[in-house]
């Protein structure tokens, strides 16, 4: 048994067939998106390593794991997400419009690492009430690299993203 990262990370370089296992698709996390039923989905009918909501996938995951999001709508509420493992969170790599997280919370980055790829983060469409005032993601402490990714915070107060601490950031190609 190898944790995930940086252990399995470490491994992967010594040859192919080591990437290879390292790359398992047991150590990718599949979250089901509301198009296919994942609020209504029964839990015996859930196969291995897939999961209704993106908050019991991060529950589940090791550093270093991946959690793949379908084409669809991700509905996360107050007070939205936090990430403390540097995982790895991909969407469709080459059209960020057809992942959706409608987030009515933020999205709280606290992972030392991770990855973000093929996103499209933004505040439902149908609101009921007043806007929230914070932002869709902040970044706490922690770095986060991402490519393709959308935000929209069309319609509400607040900034899209904070960054905070003296070690955050990340890499972000083609965010927007």
């Amino acid at each position: 048994f190898l944790l995930p990262h940086p252990e399995r990370t470490q491994c992967s370089m010594v040859c192919r067939r080591w990437r290879d296992v390292s790359n398992d698709a047991s150590f990718v996390f599949h979250v089901w998106p509301v198009e296919q039923g994942a609020l209504v989905m029964d839990e015996s009918k859930l196969g291995k390593n897939h999961f209704r909501t993106i908050s019991d996938a991060l529950e589940a995951a090791l550093p270093g794991d991946t959690i793949e999001l379908g084409d669809g709508h991700y509905f996360v509420n107050d007070p939205g997400l936090i990430v403390n493992s540097p995982v790895r969170i991909v969407g469709d790599e080459n059209e960020p419009a057809h992942v959706i997280l409608e987030m009515s919370g933020e999205l709280v980055w606290k992972a030392r690492g991770g990855w973000m790829e093929g996103v499209t983060i933004r505040r439902p469409r149908i609101a009921a009430g007043g806007t929230p005032s914070n932002q869709i993601m902040r970044i706490d402490g922690g770095r986060l690299n991402m490519y393709n990714c959308v935000f929209d915070n069309s319609g509400n107060i607040g900034h899209c993203i904070s960054i905070n601490g003296k070690k955050s950031g990340g890499s972000w190609e083609r965010a927007i």
